[in-house]
């Protein structure tokens, strides 16, 4: 078992480890607006924006699970349980829940699929959101020590 200082260490690990898959985030979005906007404006899409934007989600997503399962593993190794900070538990469920549903969904978008890209976007806006949310909820937890 890891000892109480160990743990008190890798909390704001957890936290910038969560912090940097933010800023990932935020790029990932500038790249899908990017392309929004390009497709809105009939304008000829830029191949290297939805490359790196296709390429970067699978990423942010695999990374955004690891997150949770690090910040789940700390709580119940400092707590004994996972549940010891129930809200920024069901906070960090509801992110890697979305963040998997716009993955699945942003592999069955085509050019004439609207409404997916639609949800898509809607989805993007949420994680934004509720990752900005999170982030305060852990650095209130931090604060609190």
């Amino acid at each position: 078992m890891l000892d109480k200082l160990t743990i008190y260490y890798l909390k704001p690990l957890h936290g910038a480890f969560n912090t940097g898959i933010f800023i990932l985030l935020l790029l990932q979005a500038l790249l899908g607006l990017k392309m929004r906007i390009h497709r809105r404006a009939a304008a000829p899409p830029v191949p290297e924006v939805a490359k790196k934007h296709r390429r970067l989600g699978p990423v942010i997503t695999l990374c955004s699970i690891a997150g949770f399962g690090g910040g789940a593993t700390l709580a119940y190794l400092d707590h004994g349980r996972i549940l010891a900070h129930p809200l920024h538990f069901s906070v960090g469920l509801l992110i890697v829940c979305l963040m998997v549903t716009t993955a699945l969904i942003s592999r069955r978008i085509t050019v004439k699929t609207a409404s997916l890209r639609n949800l898509h976007f809607g989805l993007g806006i949420v994680i934004l959101a509720l990752y900005t949310a999170q982030m305060f909820l852990g650095l209130t937890m931090i604060l609190k020590r």
